[in-house]
């Protein structure tokens, strides 16, 4: 009886055990097909905005005297796809440069999150449009930022941008919703004399 009990009590183990490694394995499959799905929809909008997608700049490179307040426009150009939202991040040196605002430009109703960090050394800013509105194509001036010069050198304003990275500057359009169709950042340089 005893060894009856032992046995029914191993079985029980392992049926247990093969139960959890199958279900582990089943749910590790669905994992790795949900990356795969989202790997083809970055493949699939990369394609789609291929040559097409937005841009963002800062327009030319400046030349400017130290303690001279300066102002950099934050460029978003668009020529097809129906731009409703944008986050922001850029990078920059506080040795060379103070940030002293950040100002909506006057494509987007609502201008959010605006936040100067030092210590990290970058701007964040979202910018959006109300709901009902279709969006805009073309090129505009969505921010301005104005700056002050510390000290001599050259430095330089980057957008923080890796494609199909939605945690960095992104662009969102009424074309494809949910999607980042952000394809190119420029930087710029900025001459402190």
């Amino acid at each position: 009886m005893a060894k009856r009990s032992t046995v029914i009590i191993i079985v029980g183990f392992l049926v247990g055990l093969v139960v959890s490694i199958v279900a582990i394995a089943l749910f590790q499959s669905q994992q790795l097909q949900n990356e795969i799905t989202v790997q083809r929809r970055h493949i699939e909008v990369n394609q789609l905005i291929k040559n097409r997608g937005a841009k963002l700049s800062f327009g030319d490179s400046q030349t400017v005297s130290i303690d001279e307040e300066f102002t950099i426009p934050v460029v978003l150009t668009s020529e097809e796809f129906h731009v409703n939202g944008a986050d922001i991040e850029i990078s920059y040196d506080p040795q060379f440069l103070k940030i002293v605002l950040i100002e909506n430009g006057e494509i987007f109703d609502h201008f959010v999150a605006d936040e100067i960090n030092e210590k990290e050394q970058k701007l964040l800013f979202s910018v959006a449009m109300d709901p009902d509105k279709v969006g805009f194509t073309g090129s505009a001036t969505i921010a301005t930022i104005m700056a002050r010069a510390l000290r001599p050198g050259t430095t330089a304003l980057e957008y923080i941008y890796h494609k199909n990275d939605r945690n960095d500057s992104n662009v969102s359009v009424s074309d494809l919703p949910g999607e980042d169709v952000l394809e190119m950042a420029e930087s710029l340089q900025i001459t402190v004399q």
